[in-house]
């Protein structure tokens, strides 16, 4: 079966592990690109759906039901790195990379909370090398946390930090939808895609070792399993809970000009 609608695609590990096992499934033609880039693609009317950091949420936007990127404290993928200092306390500046998004947002929200002024420099390569000649820390989020994991100790995890201050989950991305192309009348296909994502979630689960190993490449596969786990996929409504509490601390915090009403959906 073939769907014909433009989706979105990562190179991330957590959504290839959804990604992956839907080709089994359906047939899809894929655009891939970062989130930030993705939720360019999506709001210009190039995409009809995309896994988009939550940050870039908006009314613009309809979030596509049951799923998310979220997790209860850590990932071990959203982590600050430094040769230079132990605390967190002690950063002057901190380099973030530019495949992320949600997870600078989310930085900037925590310093704030915890009184630390610093400057951060956005938009580099996700290079710990080159972040540090520049930097006291880093931070470095999905794969590319991974595999920096394997060989320098993180001296904070962000996914602990907003668990510990604010008790609930944390968003880091949504499959959202262009609003205006879904008025073209394209829920027919829509109700086919959340089927064959909830079929291909259901297989990755089943198949579990079987799809990390396709999924690995080049990734510790016990670091990629521990995280793997750590992912909760289900947009429920403790993940929904603590995406309005995201949204509303990152317009406190002056990141977005207005948080959003959630609107999800109905199919």
């Amino acid at each position: 079966m073939k769907i014909n609608l433009k989706i979105g695609r990562t190179h991330f590990r957590n959504t290839e592990f959804i990604y992956v096992p839907l080709e089994k499934v359906v047939k899809v033609d894929y655009t891939f690109a970062h989130p930030p880039e993705l939720a360019h693609l999506l709001k210009k009317g190039k995409l009809d759906i995309a896994p988009v950091s939550s940050i870039f949420y908006s009314k613009e936007f309809l979030i596509f039901p049951d799923f998310c990127i979220s997790a209860k404290g850590s990932t071990k993928s959203i982590l600050i790195f430094s040769d230079k200092v132990k605390r967190l306390e002690d950063i002057k500046k901190l380099a973030t990379p530019y495949n992320s998004a949600s997870s600078v947002a989310l930085a900037q929200i925590l310093f704030k909370i915890m009184g630390i002024n610093l400057k951060i420099i956005k938009n580099m390569e996700p290079s710990l090398k080159d972040m540090l000649k520049v930097a006291d820390a880093a931070l470095l989020i999905g794969d590319d946390a991974l595999i920096a994991s394997e060989k320098y100790n993180a001296i904070a995890d962000l996914g602990d930090i907003w668990y510990d201050i604010t008790g609930k989950k944390m968003v880091y991305a949504l499959w959202l939808i262009n609003k205006d192309l879904y008025a073209e009348n394209k829920e027919r296909e829509f109700k086919i895609l959340l089927e064959s994502f909830k079929k291909a979630i259901s297989y990755a689960y089943k198949n579990f070792d079987e799809v990390l190993n396709i999924i690995s490449n080049g990734i510790d596969i016990n670091i990629l399993k521990e995280h793997i786990k750590r992912i909760d996929y289900r947009l429920d409504d403790r993940a929904l809970e603590g995406l309005k509490e995201y949204l509303r601390l990152a317009e406190e915090a002056g990141i977005k000009r207005h948080a959003p009403e959630i609107e999800i959906l109905k199919l």
